[in-house]
């Protein structure tokens, strides 16, 4: 009893503090830039339903050892996918679900995103398509030149090497501290006293339904997506962009290349890569569009973008004749 009374003692003097700093400290003369600073958690709506998990925040994903170990519904949604999308972050904020969704349900096409954050590398989704057995009838891998590196995300190693438990663990106790987190930084500010980050940029759910992040924070920047020099040559992808078109071949897919523009976009790897493997690329136009970041398409652009990839896309006759589509002219 004495314990609890202490502990109970502790967080009512933690409350307190927090609630008398949070009142003081704006009103301290302090110059613009200097610490410490104060902000409260911004407001945002928590998606609904079973199917939605958190899935990142700052240097936390869960979805890539979610799905290696099964812990959801989404490996079996993805079987059921008529086409799966491949990449890293700028995959699933450039390609997005809201904007592709309703265009490939007219046509009654299903869709599954394994797009995943922290620089993730084909070769994850690779795995998955592996260990699961998904017969998907289009594959389109969205990327720069790493993408096709052979190796995977610091995210994605852990996510392999974990136990299906260990896996369990961290889904309880991320999903566990960000909740607690959300609530108590909603009603108490985070104080920063040093030059660090007071909150995440962006906040991610997942669905296990579609694959897709849903993002409910993000910035709305307005740079432009700038490119550097093409290297000199893009050989040292080959063997990974190889054995993944040898694993489309044996399930049947159709593999197809493009790229979501960033700040240091490089798109020489996608004819090069389309020539020796015998591949369709769609690469839409990128005027106009505008980047959050430095490195991801700003919601408007996502838009822009999205249904630009759609129209060539499913217009390629390739992709049309493996999804048994009729002609042309009946695809928008």
């Amino acid at each position: 009893m004495n314990r609890l009374i202490k502990y109970a003692l502790l967080l009512s003097i933690f409350l307190c503090s927090s609630f008398l700093t949070a009142r003081i400290l704006p009103k301290l003369p302090l110059r613009s830039g200097k610490y410490p600073r104060v902000q409260y958690m911004a407001s945002f709506e928590v998606p609904l339903g079973p199917e939605f998990f958190f899935a990142h925040s700052r240097q936390s994903e869960l979805s890539q050892s979610i799905m290696y170990h099964n812990l959801d519904d989404s490996m079996d949604n993805a079987r059921l996918a008529d086409i799966i999308f491949i990449g890293d972050s700028r995959m699933p904020l450039g390609l997005r679900e809201e904007f592709l969704m309703p265009k490939a349900a007219q046509i009654g096409v299903s869709l599954f995103s394994l797009g995943f954050g922290h620089v993730e590398k084909a070769k994850f989704g690779l795995l998955l398509i592996r260990k699961f057995n998904l017969k998907p009838k289009v594959v389109v891998v969205a990327g720069g030149p790493f993408i096709f590196q052979d190796s995977l995300s610091g995210v994605g190693e852990q996510a392999v090497r974990m136990t299906r438990w260990d896996a369990i663990k961290q889904w309880f106790e991320a999903a566990s501290w960000w909740n607690i987190k959300r609530r108590l930084h909603s009603v108490l500010p985070k104080i920063e006293f040093f030059n660090g980050r007071l909150h995440a940029r962006y906040i991610h759910y997942r669905s296990s339904r579609t694959g897709w992040w849903k993002t409910v924070l993000e910035p709305n920047g307005q740079g432009k997506p700038g490119f550097i020099p093409e290297r000199k040559s893009y050989e040292r992808y080959l063997p990974m962009a190889e054995e993944f078109k040898q694993e489309m071949d044996r399930i049947g897919a159709l593999l197809v290349l493009t790229i979501v523009p960033y700040r240091n976009t490089q798109v020489g790897h996608l004819p090069y890569l389309s020539k020796k493997l015998g591949v369709p690329v769609v690469v839409p136009p990128f005027d106009g569009l505008r980047l959050a970041d430095g490195s991801h398409l700003n919601r408007a652009s996502a838009q822009r973008f999205s249904e630009m990839f759609w129209a060539e896309f499913i217009a390629l006759p390739e992709v049309r004749e493996k999804l048994s589509l009729g002609p042309t002219n009946s695809a928008q």
